[in-house]
């Protein structure tokens, strides 16, 4: 008698099925991967913004030819006047929700605009006495504050 070696239609159904089970075991890891590495890269995009921001305040604030600083009233600018007349300016725009880095010369004409945080909430502010710079920004809905000594 001949042997009939091969593949049953039973056989294929349960491969088949078995596939199945193991393919939808994969994606649903992997979409939890995915889902956890796009909150991740949320969390970073928000530390880096304010990393941006610490340092272009940190390299205007330990310039040493600081003139004077200035924060409005409202609490949604900083200026910092250089002794060569320059003047720093970071400004929290509500509109756009981003805080802006302008440079003004020395007659106080715009040079430069860079938007340095994006998603910027409202309860930003800033303020200023005793030679104290004191920060609270929020983006993303992560608050960071920091005090600042300005010599």
């Amino acid at each position: 008698m001949k042997s009939n070696k091969g593949i049953t239609l039973i056989s294929l159904i349960i491969y088949i099925i078995v596939l199945t089970i193991v393919v939808g075991i994969i994606s649903v890891f992997t979409k939890y991967f995915y889902k956890n590495t796009d909150e991740t890269v949320i969390s970073n995009k928000v530390s880096e913004q304010y990393t941006i921001f610490l340092s272009y305040i940190t390299d205007d604030i330990n310039s040493g030819n600081i003139d004077s600083v200035e924060v409005d009233a409202s609490g949604k600018y900083i200026n910092f006047y250089f002794l060569d007349n320059s003047v720093h300016q970071y400004a929290y725009d509500a509109n756009s929700k981003k805080i802006y880095y302008l440079l003004y010369d020395s007659e106080y004409v715009k040079q430069k605009q860079i938007a340095i945080c994006e998603e910027v909430e409202d309860n930003t502010s800033f303020s200023y006495e005793n030679n104290k710079l004191k920060t609270k920004i929020t983006i993303d809905s992560i608050t960071y504050n920091n005090i600042f000594n300005i010599k």
